[in-house]
């Protein structure tokens, strides 16, 4: 879950304390990098069924 966020985390010091610009399409990416991690989250529909044999 940490390692999902890591890139928006990353570029939100980077523009903070360096000041690096942030553009449109930066911030397409980081909504982006927050919608996958929130799928991760969802459970699934069809959950696995495990085989008795």
């Amino acid at each position: 879950m940490l390692g999902a966020l890591e890139p928006l985390i990353a570029t939100i010091l980077s523009v903070s304390l360096l000041h690096a610009d942030f553009g449109p399409m930066d911030m397409l990416g980081g909504f982006l990098i927050i919608v996958a991690t929130f799928m991760q989250l969802m459970p699934s529909r069809n959950p696995i069924k495990k085989n008795d044999e």
